[in-house]
C-alpha cells in the first residue's frame, strides 16, 4: 500500500511540475482567456462537489473500494482547482500588467 502511494505522489509531483514549466498562457494572447481560466475553475468546483457526494454514498453504503477511489478523485480535484487558481492569478497579473 505504501509503494502504491508513493508512486501516486511522485507521478502527482512530475505531473504538476511539468505544468510549472510549460509556457504559462498570457491573457493577451487570446481574449477570453480570463472568462475560460473562470469557466473551468467553476468546473473543477462543481466536479469536486460530485465528487464529495459520490464519496459521501460510498460511505453510507459502506463500500471501502468505492470510498478510496472517490478520495483519490477529491485529491485530483483539489489539484485541478489550486493549479487552475495559479493559471488565473497568473492572467489577471498579465492582463493587469498589459
Amino acid at each position: 500500500m505504501k509503494t502504491k502511494a508513493l508512486h501516486a505522489g511522485l507521478i502527482a509531483t512530475t505531473l504538476l511540475t511539468l505544468a510549472t514549466l510549460a509556457a504559462p498562457a498570457r491573457a493577451d494572447t487570446y481574449p477570453g482567456e480570463i472568462r475560460q481560466d473562470r469557466r473551468e475553475l467553476r468546473a473543477d468546483y462543481r466536479e469536486l462537489a460530485r465528487d464529495r457526494a459520490d464519496f459521501r454514498q460510498a460511505r453510507a453504503a459502506g463500500d471501502l473500494a468505492g470510498m478510496h477511489r472517490e478520495r483519490m478523485e477529491i485529491r485530483q480535484d483539489k489539484r485541478e482547482i489550486h493549479r487552475d487558481r495559479a493559471e488565473l492569478r497568473r492572467d489577471l497579473r498579465d492582463a493587469r500588467r498589459g
